[in-house]
């Protein structure tokens, strides 16, 4: 029996879990034509992509600072993957790399990451578990990234 819970209602599933559901979402999700466009984080990447797309970050001052380059002077891991990003927009694989090549390296990883629920669901392909082990190396080799990409002998600029 469903428990009524504010606007949307909690629905007991068949593995024992439960989840809150909302109507009016769920009626929207369905009049919309496109299967991949219903999830909501979807329509705020496409927009954000656009808007990363037509606006460059280096021109427009709306785009934020990094607060720990401006506190230390130093680069932090992100530092430059919003314009990293514009430029993998335009196809400037070389100059993302340029900027921020832990973003561009790291990208196509959580791209698999992302959609491995699709996946395993939809294309019914058994997938690898991610152990811990993996995310503390990834976890790792940012902090060297980030260590070596602040000592001045060393750049990975111009590679």
């Amino acid at each position: 029996m469903p428990v009524f819970f504010g606007a949307g209602k909690i629905q007991a599933r068949t593995d024992g879990s439960r989840s809150l559901t909302c109507p009016a979402i769920a009626d929207m999700n369905a009049r919309l034509p496109f299967r991949f466009l219903r999830f909501e984080w979807t329509w705020v990447f496409l927009a954000s992509s656009v808007i990363l797309y037509f606006f460059p970050p280096s021109n427009y001052p709306f785009y934020p600072e990094c607060v720990f380059h401006a506190w230390t002077g130093l680069d932090c891991p992100g530092c430059g993957s919003l314009r990293a990003a514009h430029d993998l927009l335009h196809g400037n694989l070389i100059g993302a790399f340029y900027l921020n090549a832990a973003f561009v390296l790291f990208l196509p990883i959580a791209g698999m990451q992302s959609l491995r629920p699709w996946m395993s669901r939809k294309l019914q392909i058994a997938l690898l578990d991610v152990r811990k082990q993996f995310w503390w190396a990834g976890l790792a080799a940012v902090i060297l990234y980030s260590i070596s990409r602040n000592i001045p002998s060393f750049s990975w600029r111009g590679l």
